[in-house]
């Protein structure tokens, strides 16, 4: 009885799994996420040829990032075939600002080509594109390489259950790949957003290729790594955001001393290292006595503080401001500045009240009472005489 049991439940998980297979291989998708090119072929891919190149990555506006933050994008890629006829194109866009060999990625095929193909719009006869009609005749209905949606290139029309694009040799085809969240990262220090890619294909005819899954290079070397620039994506430098103080902020004339206090703060979503504390009047901080300390290394949103103590001074009415600068470099070693400036104010001493005599400053009913008693005494003595 329980030897039937146990062939009857590895029976049915072994059905169970075996529809979960038909399920998955017939539903195929236009990307899949976590999936590098690696990851999905099961080996080491070398990608050393360059029979098709990813041409570019564009965004569908202009925009800018901080670096190390997420952005949201809306991808156009450009592809081309370098040399014949490539089959089965995949694409493989990094997720976690590395290359595209392993770990996020987000997975694309070109969708199912027009299977029909097109006509030449005078003599009728079947076409893919305009090359293929008489000169002046275009081909409606055929594939469309520049519109980014497809229809898509059919190489293999033959291979009837075949459901990804192909590439003709020479032509710039385009694909939208909609909405994909990467870091705002700039690898090589071009000011624009770097993404890792892998672009992978087919050289053999007629394999069917029914989803994503199957848009993978048929040997190790069937692809070509290429980090990217999408060239309408600016990474920002760092910022640091400086302030400086002053106390007190007035001296009496001639002077004195004052405390001035620099406050650095890390306001990029990336490290910053402070290398350079300048100020107008003392030069580097460093160097002028008080306790600041460089380089420094910011994490985001930290803050350095640091003082130095200086005499002041100047004649009454004077002005005596001066400005800190603040240098330093980001992960990428692009430049991060801030500046800031602090002011004291030399004034005179208090000016004297009344001439010849001190003044006798009295207040409210004790001024009343003072002036009755005095012109009281004046009476009396002026009776007595």
């Amino acid at each position: 009885m329980k030897h039937h049991m146990l062939r009857t439940s590895v029976s049915t998980i072994l059905g169970l799994l075996a529809l979960l297979s038909t399920l998955q291989a017939s539903q195929p998708a236009f990307a899949q996420e976590g999936s590098c090119i690696d990851d999905v072929t099961g080996w080491t891919n070398v990608c050393t040829a360059d029979d098709v190149w990813l041409s570019s990555l564009m965004n569908d506006v202009d925009t800018s990032c901080m670096p190390g933050e997420l952005v949201t994008l809306n991808l156009e890629a450009g592809l081309l075939s370098t040399a014949l006829e490539r089959y089965d194109i995949g694409l493989f866009l990094a997720l976690d600002g590395g290359g595209a060999d392993t770990g996020s990625c987000k997975h694309y095929y070109l969708p199912p080509p027009l299977a029909s193909g097109g006509t030449c719009s005078v003599s009728g006869d079947a076409c893919k594109k305009d090359g293929d009609c008489p000169a002046g005749e275009t081909c409606t209905g055929g594939y469309a390489p520049q519109s980014g949606s497809g229809p898509f290139y059919d190489a293999e029309p033959e291979d009837a259950p075949d459901e990804c694009g192909d590439l003709e040799p020479g032509v710039d085809t385009y694909y939208l790949l909609g909405p994909v969240t990467v870091p705002c990262i700039d690898s090589d220090g071009d000011g624009y957003l770097d993404i890792g890619t892998a672009v992978s294909w087919d050289d053999q005819k007629d394999t069917t290729c029914a989803s994503a899954g199957d848009a993978r290079p048929n040997t190790p070397d069937k692809c070509h790594y290429r980090a990217i620039d999408v060239m309408n994506v600016t990474v920002l430098p760092g910022l640091i955001q400086v302030q400086k103080t002053a106390q007190p902020e007035q001296l009496l004339e001639p002077g004195g001393w004052v405390t001035f206090t620099f406050v650095v703060e890390n306001t990029s979503p990336i490290t910053v290292t402070l290398e350079e504390l300048v100020d107008s009047v003392y030069g580097p901080l460093e160097e002028a006595g008080g306790d600041c300390a460089l380089p420094q290394t910011l994490s985001p949103a930290e803050i350095y503080e640091c003082a130095i103590s200086a005499e002041v001074t100047g004649d009454a009415g004077a002005v005596h401001a001066d400005a800190v600068t603040a240098w330093g470099t980001n992960w990428n070693k692009e430049s991060v500045s801030g500046a800031a400036t602090a002011e004291v104010t030399i004034v005179g001493p208090p000016p004297e009240s009344g001439v010849g005599m001190p003044a006798v400053v009295v207040s409210g009913g004790m001024a009343a009472a003072g002036v009755g008693l005095l012109l009281a005494g004046v009476y009396l003595r002026r009776r007595t005489i």
